[in-house]
């Protein structure tokens, strides 16, 4: 060692060795080698103390997440049973109902205000007289077809969908044939040509143009209810009668990124906002829950989900709690349809 390393050690000189006295740390060091022949630690290790609340993740504050649907403003009354499907159009002046049908849903495009309904193994696209003049015969002109199969005609094996005038509603039907039930829900993706269909397990992703299937998304749920596209067509939701909700975002991994257990009952439906980072799920439970989704256009940052609100008001009917929801297609409020025949609006 350096001179200036080396420690201050003063010899001594003792005449004998029974002069030399006893080292002063021996009883300690015996003592700590004891105890570690008894497998103990030298040094005694304090415990670290941690706030469990510095270990949840910083969320922004609803306040500042607003607006969002949060109120009941309107009720809709008149249906006698089951409110089962709900939708408005692209203005959102105008809202369509169902009881005793699968699915309604109107056109997208303003121009042409037609609306489609499905009833059992039949689709009825119908006439709904808004507009003016030129677009309600364009859409006379659009909705008359001739009948490919006439009524003394015997339909074929091959026939998949057989197309007719319908007078009744005045409209086109079309009553298919061969239906296997495999399919849960459909839907398209919002800008380009890719058709999104879940089974009961998993959601398989198409694209019509090549025609081949490019994606499948595994959900690990008991079975899906319904799927919900984002507006940007890379994030894609998954409702589950387990009472799950599965948030997917395909350009990471085709295993849910998100799993939000959030009903105890059957979800229903699940919709995104078409322009307000919103989306909801509405259940058997009679709630809706409302959700801030905010998806980035940065892809190295993940979606932001934060839970907003739970709206109540629906009551229980045969079990059976709220059927449909679906926002408002400009303004961030809320339809929910439920068992109890009653439609309910949710404005912020």
């Amino acid at each position: 060692m350096y001179e200036e390393d080396r420690p201050k050690f003063i010899p001594k000189r003792f005449t004998s060795m029974r002069s030399v006295p006893a080292y002063n740390k021996a009883v300690r060091e015996t003592f700590d080698r004891c105890l570690d022949l008894y497998l103990c630690p030298r040094t005694q290790k304090k415990r670290i103390n941690i706030d469990p609340e510095s270990l949840k993740p910083k969320l922004p504050s609803r306040k500042d997440l607003k607006p969002y649907p949060t109120t009941c403003y309107l009720e809709y009354k008149g249906h006698r049973g089951p409110v089962v499907s709900i939708s408005a159009d692209s203005t959102g002046q105008w809202i369509a109902s169902g009881e005793a049908v699968h699915h309604v849903a109107w056109n997208p495009s303003p121009e042409l205000p037609v609306l489609a309904v499905t009833v059992g193994q039949d689709v009825f696209l119908l006439k709904t007289g808004l507009g003016n003049r030129e677009e309600q015969k364009r859409v006379e002109g659009l909705l008359h077809v001739k009948s490919h199969i006439t009524q003394d005609d015997s339909v074929s094996g091959d026939t998949i969908v057989k197309w007719s005038q319908d007078v009744n509603h005045g409209g086109i039907r079309l009553k298919h044939f061969k239906l296997h039930g495999l399919p849960v829900s459909t839907a398209f993706h919002p800008t380009r040509s890719i058709f999104f269909i879940s089974t009961k397990k998993n959601v398989r992703v198409y694209d019509l143009l090549k025609q081949r299937l490019i994606k499948k998304l595994e959900t690990g749920v008991r079975e899906i209810s319904s799927i919900a596209i984002h507006p940007g067509g890379d994030n894609v939701i998954v409702g589950s009668k387990d009472g799950k909700l599965c948030w997917f975002d395909m350009d990471l991994s085709s295993q849910p990124y998100r799993v939000l257990n959030c009903h105890p009952k059957d979800i229903t439906k699940v919709a995104f906002h078409r322009s307000y980072p919103l989306f909801a799920s509405s259940s058997d439970d009679c709630t809706t829950y409302v959700f801030h989704g905010m998806v980035y256009s940065d892809l190295n940052q993940n979606p932001l989900i934060v839970p907003l609100e739970i709206l109540r008001g629906h009551v229980s009917a045969k079990g059976r709690g709220v059927l449909d929801c679906m926002f408002h297609p400009r303004q961030p409020w809320l339809f929910t349809a439920g068992a109890d025949s009653v439609i309910k609006l949710y404005c912020h």
